[in-house]
């Protein structure tokens, strides 16, 4: 029998019950997140999913991210935390809050047990102020985690990661050969081994005696680096009709991810992100 197929409509309605699961998680057990990424810019200029979105992020400082994962690593409800910690086939360095009744088939390597989606993502410490430093320090690492499942979709499979996100890149059969042979040589080690590494580097400083945090294991490096005591007050927003938390201090968080976040994007720019099919199990 053919799987039916679920409507975007109807996954973001699955969404924004995953992230009122995870509200009412974190509630239960004094865990701070926050809205972020494109999420807070729609609470911020739309009180929801910005028209042409279909995921939604959260941040949780790495203490906090811990005891999530903790909290829910035995849970046996609906909603499954799927991380590198539980899942040996995961390669995210980041974890995804999956609705375990659907199916989701994205161009990338296959992960058992996924389904529809929110990514709860860990903020973590830097030792000084020195943030270039330290991003450049794991640059190696965060090339074979974060990129490794963009390396095997553009040069194994018919997905092109550069044209979907409409990059003209320079050089771009020799960077295509380059990440080729990376993939090969690191190949034996497994995607989940390069996650593991990076994961053990990051979290390995402890986030309470930095003055400056920052989601070290996403790609936008210093733009979503900040002084601690200028980001983590929380406040209420709203989205889609219901109230959620996130960084007091909005404008400087998307500043300093999107710059002139106010300003209305050209049609061009008005695309999802994410390809992918769900489906209900």
């Amino acid at each position: 029998m053919e799987k039916e197929e679920i409507k975007l409509e109807d996954i973001k309605k699955i969404q924004l019950d995953i992230l009122i699961y995870l509200d009412k998680i974190c509630k239960e057990n004094s865990i701070k997140y926050y809205l972020s990424s494109g999420t807070l810019l729609g609470a911020v200029k739309y009180k929801g999913y910005i028209p042409w979105d279909d995921d939604i992020d959260v941040i949780l400082l790495r203490d906090d991210y811990t005891k999530l994962v903790n909290v829910l690593k035995n849970s046996n409800d609906r909603y499954k935390l799927l991380s590198i910690y539980n899942c040996k086939d995961y390669y995210y360095p980041f974890a995804k809050l999956v609705d375990s009744k659907t199916i989701l088939i994205e161009n990338s390597k296959k992960i058992k047990g996924m389904g529809v989606y929110i990514d709860i993502v860990p903020m973590d410490g830097y030792k000084d102020s020195n943030i270039l430093k330290h991003i450049f320090d794991i640059r190696i690492i965060h090339n074979l985690t974060v990129r490794r499942f963009r390396i095997k979709n553009c040069i194994r499979g018919n997905f092109d990661y550069m044209k979907f996100r409409n990059k003209k890149v320079k050089h771009k059969g020799i960077k295509d050969f380059i990440y080729a042979f990376v993939d090969y040589i690191t190949l034996p080690l497994g995607y989940n081994f390069w996650a593991k590494v990076l994961d053990k580097k990051v979290s390995s400083i402890d986030i309470s005696k930095c003055d400056y945090v920052g989601v070290r294991v996403g790609s936008f490096g210093i733009k979503e680096s900040f002084l601690k005591k200028e980001i983590i007050e929380q406040e209420l927003y709203e989205f889609e009709g219901l109230k959620f938390t996130s960084f007091k201090n909005y404008d400087l968080y998307l500043t300093n991810k999107y710059g002139n976040y106010k300003k209305e994007p050209n049609e061009e720019q008005k695309v999802s992100h994410h390809q992918y099919k769900a489906y209900w199990r």
